[in-house]
């Protein structure tokens, strides 16, 4: 009996020292950011209610938490979430300190400091001071170009401009965006940038009304990525409502989206979509004879083509 008591209390003192280890480490950071996370969107809910010392505060807890957990890979996301705390406090000079402190200390994470200086801009345009933003963004462009970020961004100074007023360079930053989605296709062929790259050009198309000429890119998107793996049953549906909408609704076209999957189905006879592509066509070629307006197939999530 005493044996086994002697047995029971070592594996009790085996699980607290497990649990003391997992509180000191990944476990016990992922707690503090949890509560720290709580915090953050109890200020988010109403930041004009809440007091300086709040924040500040809450800016410690995380300053705190970087110090005990200085190598691990989750403390870089802290610095950007700093500076978002300062940006709800609308100290936008503090908040542009928090961001850039993350792409001082992390020059290597493209990502992580494509996300800073998005935020670093997103802070300029809460002032109004548009050419400083444009310039952050645009350090994300130059610097960062394959992430996320980066590829959006260059459609993203095209929406600006325009909100903001200035035709101009709006129409300016539509070219250059052409140029940039083009030079990172043929960087980075067969690649998720190269299929993102051919999208967004599309949409740059759209944008400066040369409609046609984004059909053609989306149809091309079609027979080039037919047996990438991301081409997915969700792309594939964006494109064609995309060609659809583009061509039946603006252009009053039916014949060219026709065209576009025929051509698939000519070269693909066999490809999990076919059936899909097939009955969008019976489809286009029902409601042209109608001359009504357009509709949509629902794409299965797998198919066979020899159903």
């Amino acid at each position: 009996m005493k044996k086994t008591i002697i047995i029971f209390l070592f594996i009790l003192l085996a699980v607290f020292a497990v649990l003391t280890f997992l509180d000191k480490g990944e476990y016990g950071m992922e707690k503090q950011l949890w509560r720290a996370q709580k915090q953050f969107e109890q200020i988010a809910r109403d930041p004009k209610a809440v007091p300086d010392q709040n924040y500040e505060g809450l800016v410690n807890q995380y300053r705190k938490i970087i110090q005990r957990f200085p190598a691990n890979g989750l403390t870089r996301k802290i610095y950007i979430k700093i500076g978002k705390i300062y940006l709800l406090k609308k100290d936008y000079v503090k908040a542009r300190a928090g961001f850039q402190e993350a792409l001082t200390r992390y020059p290597d994470d493209p990502a992580l400091c494509a996300e800073a200086l998005m935020h670093i801009g997103n802070s300029f345009e809460l002032e109004a001071k548009y050419d400083e933003a444009k310039t952050a963004y645009r350090q994300i462009i130059g610097q960062y170009a394959a992430t996320d970020i980066g590829m959006s961004m260059p459609m993203y100074l095209i929406t600006l401009n325009s909100k903001i007023g200035r035709p101009a360079d709006a129409e300016k930053a539509s070219a250059e965006a052409l140029v940039f989605y083009d030079a990172i296709a043929k960087k980075n062929p067969e690649t998720k940038y190269a299929f993102a790259s051919q999208r967004m050009s599309a949409a740059v198309h759209f944008a400066r009304g040369d409609t046609q000429k984004g059909i053609h890119l989306l149809g091309q998107m079609l027979n080039r990525y037919a047996d990438s793996e991301m081409m997915t049953p969700q792309q594939i549906v964006l494109i064609v409502k995309t060609i659809n909408t583009m061509s039946v609704a603006n252009l009053k076209d039916y014949d060219t989206p026709i065209a576009i999957y025929q051509d698939f189905l000519n070269q693909h006879p066999r490809h999990q979509y076919s059936v899909y592509l097939q009955k969008t066509i019976n489809g286009l070629k029902e409601l042209k004879e109608k001359n009504i307006g357009i509709r949509f197939q629902a794409v299965p999530q797998s198919q066979n083509a020899q159903e």
